[in-house]
């Protein structure tokens, strides 16, 4: 006589409604589909009536509306986006970048809701209430709420970041993702390639950059750095200096301000200090944390935390000589002549505005400076505020459908 096989019970149509109201909850409530330890934890309330009010006051529910961003459709919602890039990392040109870009979005979307995020924990400027704290950055229920997500702007993919070359973040994210304005390194970017390739915009802001993104797809579009749009960090009134033979040859003799970091400033100390005049120069660091080493050679150099410490020193200045890439384009949007060290994502802003002659490899190298091509014209300024501003209109096209 063989042993019969007994199949287990299949759940009652009565189970069967239970799991599908609990699921049905979950997606709505939580934002997420229902896990089996849900399932059955939720399987546990007595009444099935009840489920909808042991859900609400879950540590869960708790958790995602203490982010914030946990948005009750029950409101009328404006286009909401979420910028993330390294605006924590301690470096005053990142920390601008999401104030900017919540500027030009607005210009573009007057309506939008824009916030920010940061994986990196210094304070940037931005609107307190709007800034996303990290670690819901890990959270679906809290990013796919968002009808666009903004990555960018500064080097994002040129220098690992999480979340997002995490494949799993990569995969978790299902807003649309547009990519802006970011420098790009080869070797990094293979961690983020799925992410790329899925985007529904791809911008990079130099030559190098653009470069490696299009090796993942032909599609990515050139767009400058958004801190060149935004005109809020331009002079009032200014009006571009035209040097005459008199004022380049004061130039020459006139008051620099170098802003340095420790990568340059440390195999040319030498170099440094023969050109340095501490009587008629001055020096700063943008990224503190990295560069105060600078000031055990240098005591007067000053640590820049805010654009009026920058402007102070540099509107007072003749001559800008900067190893730091948005040292030169806040030189740039204050109308200062400038001399560009070291980075390749600064030659390649010179050479787009001609000025080969104002860029140079190191500190040593300067032994005489090109004042003719030292200053960009307002024509360059305004292509690229048209550029910038036209990158963003098309990333806004991609924001959710319905809204």
């Amino acid at each position: 006589m063989s042993e019969s096989k007994t199949e287990p019970d299949a759940a009652s149509p009565s189970e069967q409604l239970r799991d599908d109201h609990i699921r049905r909850l979950y997606r709505e409530i939580l934002r997420r589909d229902a896990d089996a330890g849900g399932l059955e934890h939720y399987r546990q309330v007595a009444d099935v009536s009840r489920v909808e009010t042991a859900m609400l006051a879950s540590r869960e529910l708790a958790t995602l509306v203490l982010s914030g961003a946990y948005f009750d459709p029950r409101w009328p919602a404006p286009p909401r986006v979420l910028v993330f890039s390294a605006y924590g990392n301690g470096n005053l040109g990142d920390a601008l970048q999401a104030i900017t870009l919540q500027r030009l979005i607005n210009e573009v979307s007057p309506s939008a809701e824009v916030w920010a995020c940061s994986d990196m924990p210094a304070p940037f400027p931005f609107m307190h209430d709007r800034v996303l704290k990290p670690n819901y950055l890990r959270l679906s229920q809290i990013v796919n709420q968002f009808d666009l997500v903004v990555l960018g702007g500064g080097g994002l993919l040129a220098h690992p970041h999480q979340p997002i070359s995490d494949p799993k973040w990569q995969q978790m994210v299902q807003a649309p993702v547009a990519i802006f304005a970011v420098g790009a390194e080869r070797n990094v970017l293979r961690s983020s390639a799925d992410l790329v390739k899925k985007a529904c915009f791809v911008s990079g802001r130099d030559k190098e950059s653009l470069a490696c993104l299009k090796e993942l797809r032909p599609d990515v579009a050139f767009v400058p750095d958004p801190v060149f749009w935004d005109k809020s960090y331009a002079p009032d009134g200014a009006v571009q200096p035209v040097l005459n033979g008199e004022e380049k040859a004061k130039l020459k003799s006139g008051r620099r301000l170098w802003i340095l970091n420790l990568k340059v400033y440390g195999p040319d100390k030498q170099a440094f200090q023969e050109l340095y005049d501490p009587a008629r120069d001055k020096v700063c660091f943008f990224e503190p944390h990295v560069d105060y080493p600078i000031a055990a050679d240098v005591a007067e150099a000053l640590p820049i935390y805010s654009t009026q410490q920058l402007f102070t020193l540099m509107d007072d200045a003749d001559i800008v000589v900067s190893a730091r890439y948005h040292g030169c384009i806040f030189a740039m949007l204050r109308n200062k002549p400038v001399i560009g060290i070291r980075e390749s994502k600064i030659m390649s802003l010179f050479h787009r505005f001609g000025a080969r002659g104002a860029f140079y490899n190191t500190l040593a190298e300067l032994t005489q400076f090109d004042w003719d091509a030292a200053s960009p014209g307002p024509a360059f300024l305004e292509e690229n505020r048209s550029l910038i501003r036209a990158g963003m209109h098309e990333a806004m096209q991609h924001v959710r459908s319905g809204k």
